[in-house]
C-alpha cells in the first residue's frame, strides 16, 4: 500500500496519511450539532415554570419568535403535568406555526437559560412569552397536535423544528374537560444553528 503524507505548514509539523484509495487516515471525535452547541454556549432551555389552569378552555401557554440571523432549532418539547385528580379524560397540546396575534404575544417575557453552565452571559435573541389561563392565540397553522390521556408527569415529544429568522411558534393547552386546578410546565430544548 502506497501512502502519501500530508504535513502541516506550521512549527508543529503534524502529519496525516492518504492511501492509494484516497482514504485519509485520521482519529476523530464526532459530535452532533446539538452537542457542539451545548459546548459552545449556543444551546438553551426555555421553561415556562408552573402555569395554573383552572378551566377547560384553551389557553396560550408559550410563544417564541426567532430574531437570530441563523436558524433556531427546537429538538424537543417537554410537557410536565401536575396532578389534576382526574382520570379518563384527555388533554390536548397544539403547536401553532407563525401565529399573527392574540394576548399571548404580549404576555410575560421569559429568559432563556444557557445549557452551558459556564456561559450564562451568552444570550439568545428571541421574543419569548410565558402564557397563563385565558391567554389567546390567533392566526397561524397547526403544526403538531398531541393528545394525552389522564396526563400526569413528564411527557417528551422529540420532533425537530427549525425557526428561520422572523418565524415563530405558539403552544396552546386545552386541559381535561372537568379540570378545577392543574399546574403545567412547558419546556423546549433549542439551539442556535451556527453552521447553517
Amino acid at each position: 500500500m502506497t501512502l502519501l503524507i500530508i504535513q502541516s505548514g506550521d512549527s508543529n509539523s503534524f502529519k496525516a496519511a492518504v492511501d492509494s484509495g484516497a482514504r485519509l487516515y485520521t482519529r476523530a471525535i464526532t459530535q452532533s450539532f446539538e452537542e457542539n452547541a451545548v459546548e459552545n454556549g449556543d444551546a438553551y432551555n426555555l421553561n415556562t415554570g408552573n402555569i395554573t389552569f383552572s378551566s377547560s378552555g384553551a389557553s396560550g401557554a408559550t410563544y417564541v419568535k426567532n430574531n437570530e440571523s441563523t436558524n433556531l432549532v427546537i429538538t424537543s418539547f417537554v410537557y410536565l403535568f401536575g396532578n389534576s385528580g382526574i382520570t379518563g379524560e384527555d388533554a390536548e397540546i397544539d403547536v401553532i406555526e407563525n401565529p399573527t396575534g392574540g394576548t399571548l404575544l404580549s404576555s410575560t417575557t421569559g429568559t432563556p437559560r444557557n445549557r452551558n453552565a459556564g456561559l450564562q452571559s451568552k444570550t439568545l435573541d428571541v421574543d419569548w412569552r410565558i402564557g397563563a389561563e385565558g391567554k389567546t392565540i390567533s392566526g397561524g397553522n397547526d403544526l403538531i397536535k398531541s393528545l394525552f390521556g389522564s396526563p400526569l408527569g413528564r411527557k417528551v415529544v422529540v420532533i425537530k423544528i427549525a425557526l428561520t429568522k422572523g418565524s415563530s411558534i405558539a403552544i396552546k393547552y386545552t386541559p381535561q374537560s372537568s379540570i378545577t386546578s392543574q399546574n403545567v410546565q412547558i419546556a423546549m430544548s433549542v439551539y442556535r444553528d451556527v453552521y447553517n
